[in-house]
């Protein structure tokens, strides 16, 4: 929008000047361009500081009926499509005199027509990755039941993204059809009112009946842009609009081989399907015409085609699942628990296995102990045993240290005893603190868990009846 032309607004009379108040909020700048039908201004937000883009019905044309009905159909089928490559819609609304106009966003650049006449005929992977943006745009509106059917590289607008990289937009939803409806207006800067489109960019049977077609027409009108880009002129040329009309029903396109050799034959191909005079037998959309362009993109073109292929077909992309993995039960101990990331020693995991065990253990000491007491007392003894003496097996240990044998009574015996044994401690009341004192501590052997040594000979394995 802000690359084309400066017109004076001398050509058009009537049009708001330099200057001007519009809305009580726009301030016009300068006139941008004016077409058959209408005309762009820049113009400014006196309140937010922001440059705008204002286009508007020329003033000859009349404030109501079907013109300004299709005009603002126009701006409320741009405003729908949800894509980076479609120029935004800020505002719509009436000059005094009754006349709409609609605000957008303001673009600097130029479009691909003023591209390609000021570079000619594009780089392939330029030109392919000019024509997937476009089809990112196409195939959102495609999406919503909208056919632009004005495609033509005067509505594709080359401007640049913050970070430097080139960025197309689609202009002039004009004469778009709405499924259901037909929004059409050949609002912007379409030349002639007499045939709703661009011939040289128009399917055949967009010719024939401009209210009968289909997304198909747009696929059409996208091959043909994709081929102008790539050698400077449109597939169907000629000194008239009839005659460029009658070559597209008539003729068979020309190769892309003959006017750009340098191109590779399957784009050719490609383009060829876009071309096909019978839409049965043509690129059947958007999203087809994606995937068989992507190969001839470069990274960023075929990054982008995968995004764009998925808007066309309306299929979103697979979203991988939050929820953790399975827990997986191990054969034997593990080291790792590997369901959440947690690691363990192997020694921790033989306690939790042994808890129960020695739970169980310390029950038996405890009704053993409460036993010998019972006897104890029944016979008249005042000493009950100490607290190494009573002991049940639960892990091999290897000792070195004085067995002390059980008190009585009558008389104590302690006597040394080296070599293996298995003893867990059950603590219980005792009147004797030197025979408590003097209870055996054990250590952990390595041996397996659970497995009790043999007691020594002359041993119970419950008390030490060694005399």
């Amino acid at each position: 929008m802000g690359g084309g032309p400066r017109m004076t607004e001398s050509r058009v009379s009537g049009l708001p000047v330099a200057g001007e108040l519009l809305a009580d909020k726009y301030r016009v700048e300068r006139l941008i361009g004016v077409g058959g039908m209408g005309a762009v201004l820049a113009a400014r937000h006196i309140d937010l500081d922001e440059r705008v883009a204002i286009k508007m019905l020329l003033p000859h044309l009349p404030t109501h009926g079907e013109p300004v009905a299709r005009f603002l159909r126009e701006a409320q089928a741009a405003a729908k499509i949800r894509s980076d490559h479609v120029v935004r819609i800020f505002d719509v609304g009436r000059l005094d005199n009754g006349a709409p106009f609609i605000v957008m966003e303001y673009l600097e650049g130029a479009d691909l027509a003023q591209t390609t006449e000021a570079r000619g005929p594009l780089p392939v992977e330029d030109a392919v990755e000019y024509v997937l943006q476009a089809c990112d745009a196409i195939a959102a509106a495609h999406a919503l039941g909208i056919v632009h059917r004005d495609l033509k590289p005067a509505n594709l607008f080359l401007t640049t993204r913050p970070d430097g990289a080139s960025r197309v937009k689609v202009l002039d939803f004009g004469i778009s059809k709405v499924s259901g409806g037909d929004v059409s207006s050949s609002m912007g800067l379409t030349s002639t009112t007499s045939i709703m489109g661009t011939p040289a960019f128009m399917s055949p049977e967009q010719l024939r009946a401009t209210r009968d077609v289909d997304a198909r027409a747009d696929v059409w009108a996208l091959g043909a842009i994709l081929y102008a880009l790539l050698t400077g002129s449109p597939p169907y040329d000629g000194a008239s609009n009839a005659d460029v009309s009658a070559k597209i029903i008539r003729d068979e396109p020309p190769p892309l081989a003959s006017a750009r050799p340098d191109a590779p034959a399957e784009l050719g191909t490609v383009i060829r399907s876009c071309l096909e005079k019978d839409p049965e037998k043509r690129c059947p959309s958007v999203a087809a015409l994606v995937e068989a362009l992507a190969a001839f993109a470069g990274e960023t073109g075929r990054a982008a085609a995968s995004r764009i292929a998925r808007v066309a077909t309306g299929v979103a992309p697979t979203l991988k699942s939050s929820a953790p993995p399975p827990i997986r039960q191990p054969d034997g101990p593990t080291r790792t628990a590997s369901a959440w990331g947690e690691t363990g020693s192997e020694s921790r995991a033989r306690s939790r296995s042994r808890a129960p065990i020695l739970l169980a253990n310390v029950a038996v000491a405890a009704v053993v102990v409460f036993g010998v007491v019972k006897l104890t007392s029944r016979s008249g003894s005042t000493t009950v045993p100490s607290a190494a003496a009573v002991s049940m097996p639960i892990a091999t240990a290897t000792s070195t240290s004085t067995s002390t044998s059980t008190s009585t009574s009558t008389s104590t015996s302690t006597s040394p005893a080296t070599g293996t044994a298995t003893a867990i401690a059950a603590s219980a009341p005792s009147t004797s603190p030197s025979a408590a004192a003097s209870a055996p501590r054990v250590r952990p052997s390595a041996g397996p868990p659970g497995r009790p040594t043999p007691a020594p000979k002359g041993s119970s394995g419950l008390f030490d009846n060694r005399e």
